[in-house]
């Protein structure tokens, strides 16, 4: 696990020509400017991490994270697609696992542009594209970055440098590549960098510079590698004083809709729920953060009262889709489901919920001469609840409900049920 979090860097003046000092002089105020002028904005995030184990060639998936990323007030903050407002400063509180990194949406920009901490040199004219581009390298010395990484439970200050380009006729900031240097060895940590992608994007009535892109590289002193490509979509102006119900389009469940909540009941703990989860889960497509919806096949009862009817429905998030070494060779995926909101006509429900049972689906009959070439089927489980007791089970080829899924989930008690 790795995060990234880069605070003060910039310009020094290096012992140059006057020329090559006014230069950076005019590159800085137009990048400060730049970012200064940022609104507050949020853009969805989608994060493709894939691996390299030490003997092999070619990197694999691992799985897709996507949520919402704002700069509010200059600093971070993140949030599951679909949710009504930001959940964190700290991406780590909402991905705990594998590799991943922050400031790539503005704070690595700033912390080069911004300050008196880093050295810099010209390189020369060369191309990104077909564009012309103007390279120089920059060095900031451990002693005086505030770049940390993290890899499992050890964090380190590290040093870091790199490249920028910028448009020659403009001074616009095009592409950030950002090395980490001077790293600790009880990090674990061979090589770190991220390269960042500008462009112009339209935020309210104006333009603005933002990042379309990063790739971020990891190298581990195992010989492993981890690679996270991210891309930003969506971008659009966010006020605090609007109510924040972001767009989420990754809940195809096409569901009729339920009469609206007027009342918020508790659900008692213990009980038992049957639901089929109707959202697609597909491998490769769907992302860790995509809204997934389950709909309760029985009615629930106690003593014969019906608790949670028939035809209510669960609101969650997918909560891994990881790819795993087998334990005989090959992949083995872990797949997780989290539901948190149970709604039923006329009322709704705050609730937690732990994975009993995932039901497996009947096996694949034989291949016909007839089913040659269709689409394959759904996939069927071949493992239940994770041991961990996290909401994971296990399947053995690349995961493909199609046709949804049924579990077995049991009620918890929630933290509003605490606090009473």
């Amino acid at each position: 696990m790795i995060s990234g979090l880069v605070a003060v860097a910039a310009f020094a003046q290096a012992p140059e020509s006057a020329d090559f000092s006014a230069t950076l002089r005019r590159i800085r105020a137009r990048v400060t400017r730049d970012l200064k002028q940022l609104p507050n904005y949020t853009c969805l995030e989608t994060i493709e991490r894939s691996s390299r184990e030490a003997n092999s060639k070619h990197f694999q998936l691992l799985d897709l994270v996507r949520l919402e990323v704002a700069l509010v007030d200059q600093a971070e903050m993140f949030a599951w697609p679909g949710s009504r407002g930001f959940e964190s400063a700290k991406l780590r509180d909402l991905v705990p696992r594998g590799a991943i990194g922050n400031g790539s949406f503005a704070l690595h920009a700033r912390s080069v542009f911004d300050g008196r901490a880093a050295q810099v040199e010209a390189v020369g004219e060369t191309k990104l594209g077909n564009r012309r581009a103007m390279e120089y390298r920059y060095t900031v010395t451990r002693a005086r970055s505030a770049f940390s990484l993290r890899h499992g439970d050890v964090e380190a200050k590290v040093g870091y440098g790199g490249s920028f380009f910028v448009d020659p006729d403009t001074d616009e900031l095009m592409r950030l590549e950002v090395r980490a240097n001077d790293i600790p060895a009880e990090l674990g940590i061979l090589e770190e960098e991220e390269i960042l992608d500008y462009q112009r994007v339209r935020l309210g009535e104006s333009d603005f510079l933002l990042p379309k892109g990063s790739e971020m590289r990891l190298a581990s002193d195992d010989g492993s590698v981890s690679l996270n490509k991210t891309t930003f979509s969506a971008c659009r102006q966010y006020s605090t004083e609007s109510t924040l119900i972001f767009a989420d389009p990754s809940d195809p469940s096409g569901l009729p809709a339920l009469a609206a909540p007027n009342e918020v009941r508790d659900v008692p703990v213990g009980l038992k729920i049957d639901v089929h989860v109707v959202t697609p889960l597909l491998w490769a497509k769907s992302a860790v953060g995509d809204a997934v919806t389950a709909v309760v096949r029985r009615d629930v009862k106690v003593q014969k009262q019906v608790i949670i009817p028939k035809g209510s429905q669960l609101k969650g998030r997918l909560i891994c889709m990881e790819r795993r070494a087998g334990p005989t060779g090959g992949s083995a995926f872990l797949v997780g489901l989290r539901f948190d909101e149970l709604n039923a006509n006329q009322w709704r429900a705050t609730v937690k919920t732990q994975l009993v049972e995932a039901l497996p689906f009947p096996e694949p009959g034989p291949i016909s001469r007839r089913s040659m070439g269709t689409a394959r089927g759904p996939t069927p489980v071949i493992a239940g609840a994770h041991p961990s007791g996290q909401n994971l089970f296990v399947v053995y080829n690349e995961p493909r409900f199609t046709d949804g899924l049924d579990l077995v989930l049991a009620t918890e008690l929630t933290s509003e049920s605490q606090k009473k």
